[in-house]
C-alpha cells in the first residue's frame, strides 16, 4: 500500500469511524489511556484500515473482523464473570504486600545483572538508536550470539522496572529513581519504542491496582510525569524516523505508515506463495509451535524461524538475500487460521481474548502476597498484552522471565533465610464462576 498525502483524508476517516466502534466496545474495561488495552485498540484501529485497503478477497476481510469480534467476546465474557473492572474502580478489600526487604535485595541483584549486560552490549555493539538505520540495528545488535542480551533485557529489565517503580512509590528513595533513570537510558539506546512503552505500562498497571488506588496521596504527584514519559517516547520514535528519512515530509508519511503497518503481516500472509506454504500446518502441530521457544532454549529442538520472517523471505524476488530480515509479528487472527483453519481461527481468537482477560484478573485481584510476587504478577499482566500481538512471543518472554528472574529471587531467599520462602497469595475473588 502506497501511503501519500492524497489518501490521508480517507485513512483518517476510516480510522475515526472504526476507532469509535472499538473504543465503545472496550470502554467499560479500560482503566486509563495508558492501559495496554487502550494501545491495542489504537493499533487495531489502524490495522483494520490496512486490511480494508490492501486485502482483495472479501472472505479474508470478513475473517479479520470476525476474529476481532470473537476476541472481544472472549475478553468481555471473562471480564464480566470476574468483575475485574469493578475491582479496579471500586476497591473494597484490605491490601498488604510484605517481605519488601526480599524485593529490595532482588531488585539490586537484577539491576547489577541488567547494567552489566547492557554495558557489555553497548561496548561491543554500540547503540541502535544512534545508527543510520535504527530499525535494522535493533535486530542486528542481538544476533550472532547476542540473543541472550535481548532475553535479559525483556525479562530482567521488565521486572526491574516494575520493582523500582513499586519501591519508589512506597519508600521514596532517590537510589531507586537513579536506577530507574539508568534503566530508561539503556532502554532508549535500544531504539525500540515498544521497550519504552513497557516502562509507561509498568507505571500504569501499578498506579491503577486497587492497592495504590486507595493511596491516591502517594501516586497523584507522579501523574504529572506521564506526559513527560509520553513526550520522551515520541522523541525516540521521531529520532528513528528522521534518521531513516531524508525530509520531514517523508518522516510524516513514514509515521503514518508505521501506524497502518501494525498489521503488516497481512501484506505477506494473504499472497498466494504464503497461502500455499502455510497450508501445510495443522492443529496437532500447534503445541510444538508454542513450546518451541522453551525447547529451543534448552537445545532439545532447533529454534523455528519466526513466521513473520518466513513470510517476508517467501515474498522476496528470487535470488534476493538480505543481511537482516525484520519480519512482522504473527497476530492471533493469522496464527489461528494457520493451525486451525478459517473457522477454527475465529474460535481461537475468542480463547486468546479470554486468556488475556484472565491474566489481568489474576493481577488486579491480588490483595495479599510477598511484594516480589506482586511485582512479578504485574509484569506477567503487562506481558499478557503480547497475547494480542503474537502468542508465541508471549510464551517466549514469559519463559525467559521465569528462567532469569525467579532463580535470583530464590537465591536471595536462601541468602537471607537459608530456605525458600513460599507464602500463599490471597485474591479478591477466589475462583472464576462460569
Amino acid at each position: 500500500m502506497e501511503v501519500s498525502y492524497e489518501i490521508i483524508p480517507e485513512i483518517l476517516g476510516f480510522s475515526l469511524s472504526l476507532g469509535i466502534i472499538y473504543f465503545f466496545l472496550y470502554k467499560r474495561y479500560l482503566f486509563s489511556v495508558i492501559d495496554p488495552l487502550f494501545i491495542f485498540i489504537f493499533n487495531t484501529t489502524f490495522s483494520s484500515v490496512l486490511i480494508i485497503e490492501v486485502v482483495e478477497e472479501p472472505k479474508f476481510i470478513f475473517h479479520f473482523f470476525l476474529c476481532q469480534l470473537f476476541l472481544y467476546l472472549g475478553f468481555a465474557f471473562v471480564q464480566e464473570k470476574t468483575k475485574t473492572y469493578s475491582i479496579i474502580k471500586k476497591p473494597q478489600d484490605e491490601y498488604r504486600f510484605y517481605d519488601v526487604d526480599l524485593l529490595e535485595l532482588t531488585v539490586y541483584c537484577l539491576a547489577f545483572l541488567y547494567i552489566l549486560a547492557n554495558s557489555v552490549l553497548f561496548y561491543t555493539k554500540g547503540s541502535a538508536l544512534l545508527t543510520d538505520n535504527p530499525t535494522e540495528a535493533k535486530v542486528a545488535n542481538f544476533q550472532q550470539g547476542f540473543g541472550i542480551f535481548r532475553k535479559i533485557n525483556w525479562s530482567v529489565g521488565g521486572v526491574l522496572g516494575i520493582g523500582l517503580i513499586y519501591l519508589n512509590l512506597t519508600q521514596q528513595n532517590k537510589r531507586y529513581q537513579l536506577l530507574l533513570l539508568i534503566l530508561v537510558f539503556f532502554t532508549a539506546l535500544e531504539g525500540s519504542k515498544s521497550s519504552l512503552l513497557k516502562i509507561v505500562f509498568s507505571a500504569a498497571l501499578l498506579f491503577f491496582h486497587p492497592y495504590f488506588q486507595k493511596k491516591q496521596a502517594i501516586i497523584r504527584p507522579y501523574f504529572k510525569y506521564i506526559p513527560v514519559a509520553i513526550a520522551g517516547l515520541f522523541t525516540v520514535f521521531f529520532i528513528v524516523l528522521f534518521k531513516e528519512n531524508d525530509t520531514p515530509e517523508l518522516a510524516l508519511l513514514a509515521f503514518l505508515r508505521r501506524l497502518l503497518y501494525g498489521a503488516d503481516s497481512v501484506l505477506y500472509f494473504y499472497n498466494d506463495i504464503n497461502q500455499d506454504y502455510f497450508s501445510q500446518y495443522h492443529f496437532w502441530q500447534y503445541p510444538a509451535y508454542i513450546l518451541n521457544p522453551i525447547l529451543g532454549f534448552f537445545r532439545i529442538v532447533p529454534y523455528n524461524e519466526a513466521f513473520g520472517n518466513v513470510m517476508v523471505e517467501n515474498s522476496l524476488p528470487p535470488d534476493t538475500i538480505l543481511d537482516v530480515i525484520v519480519g512482522p509479528n504473527t497476530s492471533f487472527y493469522i496464527e489461528g487460521q494457520i493451525f486451525f483453519g478459517y473457522l477454527g481461527g475465529i474460535l481461537y481468537s475468542g480463547l486468546v481474548g479470554g486468556a488475556y482477560a484472565f491474566l489481568r484478573w489474576i493481577y488486579f485481584s491480588l490483595k495479599k502476597s510477598p511484594a516480589f510476587l506482586f511485582v512479578f504478577f504485574c509484569y506477567v499482566c503487562q506481558l499478557a498484552s503480547i497475547l494480542l500481538i503474537d502468542v508465541n512471543l508471549f510464551v517466549a518472554q514469559l519463559f525467559d522471565t521465569c528462567f532469569f528472574v525467579l532463580p535470583i529471587y530464590i537465591g536471595v531467599c536462601f541468602i537471607k533465610y537459608k530456605k525458600i520462602v513460599i507464602r500463599r497469595p490471597q485474591f479478591t475473588l477466589r475462583r472464576l464462576v462460569l
